[in-house]
């Protein structure tokens, strides 16, 4: 599969979503038998992972937008104990995400 920013930032905002709904773990997302699993269980790891030159986190669009996953609500997220809060932290790293779409660099 040929993974474009379009469709990375597609699969990231139906997984996140997902986990906003369900407060399940992110490698638990339905959506990975679709477009089979990727790296860390994250189609941005996939798409940075996938350019050729510098390190995978240095081609990741969340990495130049917001300076890393660890930069977001994401850490929050990871770290979070229960389904409640792991809903609240994924809503809030969603909107994020959404801010993303609405960049013109992801129009492509």
């Amino acid at each position: 599969m040929r993974l474009t920013k379009k469709l990375t930032l597609q699969i990231g905002l139906e997984e996140w979503a997902w986990c906003k709904a369900t407060g399940r773990p992110k490698h638990e997302w339905p959506g990975w038998k679709i477009h089979g699993m990727m790296k860390h269980a994250c189609s941005f790891c996939e798409y940075g992972m996938r350019k050729k030159q510098g390190g995978h986190c240095l081609n990741c669009p969340i990495y130049k937008r917001f300076g890393g996953c660890y930069s977001t609500y994401y850490v929050n997220w990871e770290g979070a104990k229960t389904d409640e809060d792991r809903m609240y932290y994924a809503g809030l790293f969603l909107e994020q995400l959404e801010t993303l779409s609405a960049e013109e660099s992801w129009r492509l």
